[in-house]
């Protein structure tokens, strides 16, 4: 729950604020809100809801504030349902509607949730948080219909129906970097203490831990960690030095009356003891200092504060000393790249370039997101972690694994068990692959022995001959475009294009690739002329232009262009008008920039009739495959539109591949 996430935070106010002197639910609830007691609060609120039995204009208000405190203790569905009846009693302020989108992303009724933004846009449209309300909606649908390729699960033996969140592992460097022991924060029923925090509802957060057993690998079942660092107040966000013998940790004291801060206390465990933690002075008493998080060299800490000077609610801060024994520095914030309006919490330090948190206020899917920061040329890339890690609900304190791809986070998305429950991740190693089948594009069948070549734009190259079924397999890499080529003698080569940019997860392509054989002459279809006439007509330019890339791709290919005419009319007509054609369409591909040497030109006037093949046959049923056009074939067939279109069949154009030792002077 959010609120639990400022439970770290805020919750150490001692709400035993009970104001005699006001009277009423109604002012207790007041007086309890801002003490922080959330939960409280809205118990109080719905009885003094209860008792304003004729006011609407004050039932709209407490009904408001309810939602407020839903809000902050990260109960969506109530905080939505109650916004609503604050709405539907017109409760003035337009916030509503950006506070009851909020509680509708979390929700995922996203069309309803962009309704309720739109409406606080129309209404401040100066505040561009409507704006981002929109854009949240869309990534989240996106995001969620794309995944990154993580996969996560609840770690359901640590949590309850409790909170259980923030983990961090407490020996990051013990045999040989195993992580054989998780610590995370918890309010579970055997927490210390017996009072029940009114921020929450649940009991003070204690400091528990789990191990792994080796043996087994199995993980012990939860335990408290460490009897001098859980009190009875808030205590939690725990980080480790790289050996395991530093902890710092974040307790929440509180007082009789109002707000008392958060601050960080380290110990140092000697001989496997702990000593007594001690307090980092960095603010003052009454300053949030939260959520520690040491360097690898246990020289740089992060930590949350609303420290003076920063850019919203909560921002990241940094101190730094020249030694592992030395004194902290004065507090640094991380600057307008990494803090936003909002609240930027959790950070997780993985190395001195790269480290993690969580914020509401940068772009995301609603809630607080978890982002990854990289150190590029001394300013911060910041990246979203996407669906699964993220959701629309509060996702946070991760911790990953050394040179892995994998840890632990908190979430309070549904399919949990609690509140906040520890969620682990781990990203597979991801496996792309082209599967394919080389084909001969007339028979259909595969081809044994074609080489298949692939060839990447990082410069990557790799081949493979097929076998008797005519398959390839490539593994590939990802944010590559390649180009496969696949060529065999007496055919032209095939070829296909196949792009990773962006993938994020497994993925195997099928890519069937078909190769036409030069044996025999191929036609060139829509290759038009007005009767009588030898001038290409403009269509016929569109499958001359495909033919120019065959050659591009066949570049050791000399052709012959030939042109057919039907068998009617003279044939020393017919043999000028189809050699004027052949020329014709060789002068236009010389136009086009294809060497002249590579082309000879010849009419063949009516002296070789077209043999049907499978494709024409197809087309017109009536033709028989293998018999070839000629005057008694046609003249047999039943009726003058058959042999029409028999006659068309015969007026063709084809080229022939005469040698295949072009060299180009480029070569």
């Amino acid at each position: 729950m959010f609120c639990k996430r400022l439970l770290l935070l805020t919750f150490t106010m001692l709400i035993s604020v009970w104001v005699t002197a006001q009277s009423g639910k109604y002012f207790k609830a007041e007086a309890m809100f801002k003490a922080g007691g959330y939960s409280q609060a809205a118990v109080l609120y719905k009885e003094a809801y209860d008792r304003s039995v004729n006011n609407n204009e004050l039932k709209a208000e407490i009904l408001f504030k309810m939602g407020n405190c839903y809000r902050l203790i990260s109960n969506p569905k109530k905080a939505a349902n109650t916004y609503k009846k604050a709405i539907r009693k017109k409760y003035p302020d337009p916030i509503v509607y950006l506070y009851y989108g909020d509680a509708l992303l979390q929700l995922a009724e996203y069309e309803t949730a962009k309704e309720a933004y739109d409406k606080f846009s129309s209404l401040r449209p100066d505040d561009k948080k409507g704006q981002k309300g929109l854009k949240a909606c869309e990534l989240a649908e996106l995001w969620s219909q794309n995944p990154s390729g993580y996969l996560v699960d609840n770690v359901r033996p640590w949590n309850t129906k409790y909170s259980e969140f923030s983990p961090s592992y407490a020996n990051s460097e013990v045999d040989g970097n195993d992580k054989n022991m998780v610590v995370f924060t918890s309010s579970r029923e055997n927490a210390t203490g017996k009072k029940v925090s009114n921020v929450t509802g649940e009991k003070f957060t204690d400091i528990f831990f789990v191990e792994l057993n080796k043996g087994t690998n199995k993980w012990s079942k939860p335990a408290q960690f460490n009897k001098n660092f859980n009190s009875e107040y808030d205590d939690g966000s725990t980080s480790f030095s790289s050996k395991g013998d530093y902890i710092y940790f974040t307790r929440c004291l509180m007082k009789r009356k109002g707000k008392l801060g958060c601050s960080i206390y380290s110990a140092k465990k000697e001989e496997d003891e702990w000593d007594m933690p001690t307090k980092i002075k960095l603010g003052s008493d009454s300053t949030v200092i939260a959520h520690p998080s040491i360097s690898p060299d246990g020289l740089t800490m992060f930590f949350t504060a609303d420290l003076p000077g920063g850019f919203g609610k909560k921002d990241i801060w940094k101190v730094t000393r020249a030694s592992s024994s030395g004194d902290w520095s004065k507090p640094e914030n991380l600057g307008s790249k990494v803090n936003t309006y909002g609240n930027e919490m959790y950070p997780y330090i993985r190395d001195n370039k790269e480290f993690y948190f969580s914020s509401d206020g940068h772009e995301g899917m609603g809630g607080l997101d978890i982002f990854r920061a990289k150190l590029i040329d001394k300013e911060y890339l910041i990246e979203n972690m996407r669906y699964p890690m993220n959701s629309s609900f509060d996702d946070f304190g991760v911790i990953i694994e050394k040179n892995k791809e994998k840890g632990y986070f908190t979430s309070n998305r549904s399919g949990g068990r609690g509140s906040d429950d520890i969620w682990s991740f781990y990203l597979p190693p991801v496996r792309i692959a082209i599967n394919g089948i080389i084909l001969d594009v007339d028979t259909e069948e595969p081809l044994e022995g074609a080489r298949v070549r692939i060839i990447g734009d990082d410069g990557s190259k790799l081949d493979h001959k097929t076998s008797e079924s005519g398959t390839f397999r490539f593994a590939i890499k990802r944010n590559t475009q390649y180009v496969i080529i696949a060529s065999r003698d007496n055919y032209l080569k095939g070829n296909a294009k196949v792009s990773t940019m962006g993938l994020t997860g497994s993925k195997t392509f099928e890519t069937n690739i078909t190769m036409k054989s030069y044996e025999k002459p191929i036609e060139i279809p829509n290759i038009l002329y007005d009767f009588g006439k030898w001038d290409l007509r403009s269509e016929s330019t569109k499958e001359l232009d495909k033919l120019i890339e065959i050659l591009k791709e066949n570049d050791n290919l000399i052709i012959e262009l030939g042109a057919h005419t039907d068998s009617r009319g003279n044939d020393d007509t017919n043999n000028e008008l189809s050699k004027k054609r052949a020329v014709s369409v060789v002068e236009y591909l010389i136009k086009q920039g294809v060497s002249k040497e590579r082309l000879r030109s010849k009419g063949y006037g009516s002296t070789e009739p077209k043999e049907i093949g499978k494709n024409l046959a197809k087309q017109y049923p009536f033709l028989l495959v293998g018999s070839k056009l000629t005057d008694e074939y046609i003249n047999k067939l039943p009726n003058a539109a058959q042999q029409e279109i028999a006659h068309q069949a015969n007026r063709r154009t084809e080229f022939r591949v005469i040698s295949t030792g072009f060299i180009s002077k480029k070569k």
